[in-house]
């Protein structure tokens, strides 16, 4: 009985009965990765906009926009006296201290304004090494100093840097540093946030990639957490 052998041919081989060029085969390997890009982009562009569709219908507020971009649409509304946006993060031009490092993110990111201080910044990070060393060196023409609160269990969790690190002391009281805690806890992932030009940003993590799934008990005490964070902060005009 013959054995039939099998025949490898190597790459090059292949290449030379093939109908199509080298650059040819690289061009359509090109271009399905694009498209596949393209699309991955569109489904969480996609996503974004239902999350925020949602958010607008339970909590009775103005979804802006929404045949627009995703950068353009918004959810708009006031709660304890504080105007309060839902909005697509890469909107927003602080992302560049906010967002770094976190890849298990929503794309959504709430922001509630508040009034006085003006110039004070605070930004908080999950207290992780890699992290806290790239912020750190990101953050030092910026003159931003590391905060402590002297609470061991937040300040194991957490990275802090403010221009004003008695202020940023000031309005991480216990029953803030509390609230960012359990949050934190109930959305499974441990959030970064950002207080700068009279606004506090709050991205959606975890648990909020899809909010429908979300209970509203849930996004009312992230609301009252955020909108408390800033009262905190008119506290000291």
């Amino acid at each position: 009985m013959s054995s039939i052998t099998p025949s490898f041919q190597t790459p090059s081989a292949i290449l030379a009965v093939s109908p199509y060029s080298g650059s040819d085969i690289a061009w359509f390997i090109g271009m399905g990765a694009f498209l596949i890009t393209a699309l991955v982009s569109m489904l969480r562009k996609e996503r974004r906009r239902k999350n925020l569709s949602n958010l607008a219908e339970r909590l009775g507020f103005q979804l802006q926009n929404p045949g627009a971009k995703i950068r353009l649409v918004s959810v708009e509304g006031r709660h304890r006296g504080h105007e309060v946006r839902f909005l697509s993060y890469f909107a927003l031009l602080y992302a560049y201290y906010v967002f770094i490092g976190d890849k298990r993110r929503s794309n959504i990111a709430v922001a509630v304004s508040y009034a006085g201080r003006d110039g004070f910044c605070l930004y908080l990070y999950p207290n992780i090494a890699s992290l806290r060393r790239v912020v750190t060196m990101r953050t030092k023409q910026a003159q931003l100093l590391v905060v402590k609160t002297g609470d061991d269990a937040f300040d194991r969790a957490y990275f802090v840097l403010s221009n004003d690190p008695v202020l940023g002391q000031s309005v991480l009281t216990p029953k803030i540093r509390g609230q960012l805690l359990a949050l934190d806890t109930e959305v499974q992932c441990r959030s970064n946030l950002a207080i700068e030009d009279g606004t506090v940003i709050y991205p959606l993590l975890g648990a909020f990639r899809n909010v429908a799934q979300v209970s509203t008990d849930t996004i009312t005490s992230m609301l009252d957490f955020v909108c408390g964070l800033a009262e905190q902060i008119e506290k000291h005009p």
